[in-house]
């Protein structure tokens, strides 16, 4: 009985190795290729303090993942009744183009290309975005992302609802790590 258990154990760890091991020929990925307003982005890992656009406390992290190819953001503030909101931004590369997908607390996920990047600012206006029943509901339309120095940024969220643009939120930041 102890040798046909021990022979199913070996079978199953073996399998597994398998199944987790890629066979050889096949780890082709693909390149990461330098980007100059990218590497801005890579350059914003670490925490950061500051304030949203009602003057209440947020902070801000940045981290990257994926083997470098994606920077992670979690932005967490006050919401209108007092209770801390956290939404998770995720900044790519499509090919040369920089993306970003917002998971925002309004629960859509607005998907926005950088479409300025000159200068000190990254402007990104939305692409398309999920979960989006129809246009009387709001969300995310743009964000610029204004790079102040190292150690200081602010963002600019554009809220659109029926269509229409309403004032943007700011948020104001300065690095602590």
């Amino acid at each position: 009985m102890k040798t046909a258990m021990w022979k199913a154990v070996v079978l199953v760890a073996g399998a597994a190795a398998l199944a987790i091991a890629a066979p050889q020929g096949l780890e082709k990925v693909v390149p990461v290729k330098p980007h100059a307003t990218f590497d801005r982005l890579r350059a914003l890992v670490g925490e950061w303090e500051g304030t949203n656009g009602k003057g209440q406390p947020a902070r801000i992290s940045y981290r990257l993942t994926s083997g470098g190819t994606m920077l992670l953001e979690t932005l967490a503030s006050k919401d209108p009744g007092g209770n801390i909101s956290e939404m998770v931004t995720t900044y790519y590369l499509d090919g040369d183009k920089i993306m970003m997908t917002h998971y925002c607390a309004g629960n859509t996920q607005p998907r926005m290309v950088a479409t300025s990047t000159g200068g000190n600012e990254i402007q990104f206006m939305r692409k398309d975005v999920t979960n989006l029943p129809g246009r009387q509901w709001g969300a995310m339309r743009a964000m610029k992302l204004t790079l102040l120095g190292k150690d200081e940024i602010t963002q600019t969220w554009t809220w659109q609802q029926d269509g229409k643009d309403f004032p943007a939120e700011l948020f104001q930041f300065e690095r602590k790590h």
